[in-house]
């Protein structure tokens, strides 16, 4: 059912503002109507940005553990946390950030290494010097290994390194470029061994990273969380802040809220002990009121689907515990016959 409404006009003083707010918050059974539409500030837009973050680390969090909590080992080494949720935040963006830059060296270091595996271990140190010494140039190439034309041996003096993958892999010596029909093969200027080594050093620290990640997430999940509500919070109250209008010369503030009516005597006790004028009132047919929908165990279940639509309007009834049952029978029917 749609619970009813009261609309709740406040007048307050500058004076008493921050209290009252406070008083608002921590009572919780006020919604505060916006009266200045598209109004901002920073620190509506930092709490916004920080909730976005939390939200993002949290998923984050939860797909590392999915994916990697039962394949990786457990981190060996301890590992130190910045204290505070935003900083944890902040942490957990950096080690992402250094994982996406391990993948992108780990990509690198396998294209080097394909690069250099039909050569062996060489050092284009030792090319160079080789250059160096008889006045020719190295070049090297690669062609169809039926396309390897014996004069080129004697012309260039190509010399076969290895055949891979239907391809002869040759190098030549000669003063100038070979004008022959084969691909020519510019390498990277590492070995193949220290490219190995460095790709087992990143792919040993991509581990690592992850394994914090995960650790992360199962030890220090509710704080990033907390830090999550305490954004949400920040939201709601800077949106309050943006929520009054000044009347009376700038003395007054005027706020417009919403309460349950089942709720309304505990806020009228509330602001009667904190001497807060106040005006309580049924809401009128225009009034944009916000909805709130209670329901039973069995038609909550279907609120979900109700909100993909949209809320019914204040003065609409609750369709959920209408549709509720024909969408269930409706499933049953589509599941019956996805069987067959």
């Amino acid at each position: 059912m749609i619970e009813k409404m009261k609309k709740v006009t406040f007048l307050v003083t500058d004076s008493e503002y921050d209290r009252f707010v406070e008083g608002l918050r921590e009572l919780g059974v006020v919604h505060v109507q916006q009266l200045q539409q598209g109004a901002g500030s920073g620190e509506l837009q930092f709490a916004m940005e920080s909730e976005s973050r939390y939200k993002a680390a949290l998923q984050s969090l939860a797909i590392y553990s999915k994916t990697y909590a039962a394949t990786l080992p457990e981190l060996s080494q301890s590992f130190t946390i910045p204290e505070g949720s935003l900083a944890l935040c902040e942490h957990v963006e950096s080690l992402q950030a250094r994982e996406n830059a391990l993948l992108h060296t780990i990509d690198s270091l396998e294209k080097h290494i394909d690069a250099l595996e039909p050569w062996g271990e060489f050092s284009q140190e030792e090319i160079r010097k080789l250059e160096e010494e008889t006045g020719m140039k190295v070049h090297f190439f690669r062609c169809s290994s039926k396309f390897f034309s014996p004069e080129w041996t004697e012309k260039y003096f190509a010399i076969p390194i290895t055949e891979w993958q239907k391809s002869t892999y040759f190098m030549t010596f000669s003063e100038e470029l070979p004008s022959i029909s084969a691909e020519r093969i510019f390498l990277p200027e590492g070995t193949l061994n220290g490219y190995c080594t460095q790709l087992a050093d990143t792919q040993l620290e991509l581990q690592q990273v992850r394994q914090e990640l995960v650790a992360i997430d199962s030890q220090y999940r509710q704080e990033l969380q907390a830090g999550l509500v305490e954004a949400q919070n920040s939201i709601s109250l800077e949106k309050v802040h943006l929520s009054d209008e000044r009347v009376a010369g700038g003395m007054l503030r005027l706020l417009i809220g919403w309460t349950r009516t089942d709720r309304a005597d505990d806020l009228q006790a509330w602001l009667d002990k904190e001497n807060i004028f106040y005006e309580m009132e049924d809401p009128a047919f225009e009034d944009d009121v916000p909805i709130q929908i209670t329901n039973n165990s069995f038609s909550r279940l279907f609120e979900p689907i109700l909100r993909m639509y949209s809320l019914p309007d204040y003065k609409d009834i609750d369709p959920t515990v209408f549709f509720a049952p024909f969408f269930m029978l409706f499933f049953g029917l589509c599941l019956g016959d996805g069987g067959y």
